[in-house]
């Protein structure tokens, strides 16, 4: 097993390397101190059992191979599994164009996949060269299920049905949620929205924006009342009544009180019709925390951001469903 440094090189490339020199296993000494890295595809085609490790860890490998094999041990009772998280690399909202919620949606982004042409072929992939085909792949699979379909109700039972509970960092961060501006609707789950028969978008909006009910930047000295105007649809044989449920998804958004918002508690919709609600955001400017971005150093942190942001989703259900 190979111990190789963290250097400037891709690490696909330094396993690959490792392996092609006859390795059948690498573990990648970080050079600096911190937690152990996530990494994506860089090049190289061959590939074995890879960790990334701290540099504590790895310093004290060293020390130790100077006299003699060092042998390490893996445990599964002390992992941690990153099911369910947010990669630090992936991108982030909200768009610069719009100040609307992106990304829409999110999907694994670190697997493996198949080879076209080689019929059992597969590779590793990362990144959202390897997110971005597992949606269109969903996409593809709802219009297979459902038929010609208009882009936005795609994107709508897409997004409406995916799975909320994705974390920042289950090693680093346990039980931190990941914002929206990460994860959009959620991760992808195209059974869930194969089978919905609850859809809902912006009034009015069938652009790419449609599903997400994004008030965007508000600039308020004041206090500020902005509505949305929301279609629901059902799509299922019989009518139904709708429960729906505003709700933050960190408790100190909700906690601080400079944000509510609220929508009708109950809506009845009749089979294969839609009916339009008012959804209403105020705004207590008095109660905002003080901005703190600038164009300079601070406009890509993240951290910073994320306390300046109102995260939360409108729930719409129906007994059994939602």
């Amino acid at each position: 097993v190979a111990l190789i440094n963290r250097g400037t090189c891709a690490i696909s490339i330094k396993v690959d390397n490792a392996a092609n020199a006859g390795a059948v296993g690498a573990l990648i000494g970080l050079i600096a101190s911190g937690d152990a890295v996530t990494f994506s595809y860089g090049g190289g085609s061959n590939f074995v059992p890879t960790l990334v490790i701290t540099q504590a860890t790895a310093n004290a490998m060293k020390a130790a191979l100077v006299s003699g094999p060092v042998n390490v041990s893996v445990s599964s009772a002390v992992s941690t599994p990153l099911v369910g998280s947010m990669v630090g690399s992936s991108s982030r909202g909200p768009s610069v164009t719009f100040d609307a919620i992106k990304p829409d949606i999110g999907a694994p982004g670190a697997s493996l996949s198949a080879i076209a042409g080689t019929e059992t072929g597969n590779e590793a992939f990362g990144g959202t060269s390897g997110a971005a085909p597992m949606v269109a792949g969903a996409a593809a699979l709802l219009l297979d299920a459902l038929g010609p379909t208009a882009p936005h109700v795609v994107k709508a039972r897409l997004m409406g049905s995916a799975e909320t509970n994705v974390y920042t960092n289950p090693a680093t961060q346990p039980g931190v949620l990941a914002p929206i501006t990460r994860i959009g609707g959620g991760e992808v789950r195209v059974d869930r929205a194969v089978n919905s028969t609850i859809l809902a978008w912006a009034d009015g909006d069938s652009s790419a924006n449609a599903a997400s009910l994004s008030f965007g930047f508000q600039d308020v000295p004041y206090w500020t009342v902005v509505n949305k105007r929301l279609v629901i649809t059902n799509t299922a044989a019989t009518a139904a009544t709708y429960t729906l449920t505003p709700s933050f998804r960190y408790a100190d958004d909700a906690a601080n009180g400079a944000v509510t918002v609220t929508a009708p508690s109950k809506v009845k919709v009749a089979a294969g019709a839609s009916k339009t609600v008012v959804v209403k955001m105020t705004i207590d400017a008095t109660k905002l925390p003080l901005w703190t971005l600038d164009s300079g150093a601070r406009q890509g942190d993240g951290a910073r951001l994320n306390t300046l942001e109102y995260d939360g989703y409108l729930t719409i259900s129906k007994p059994g469903e939602a």
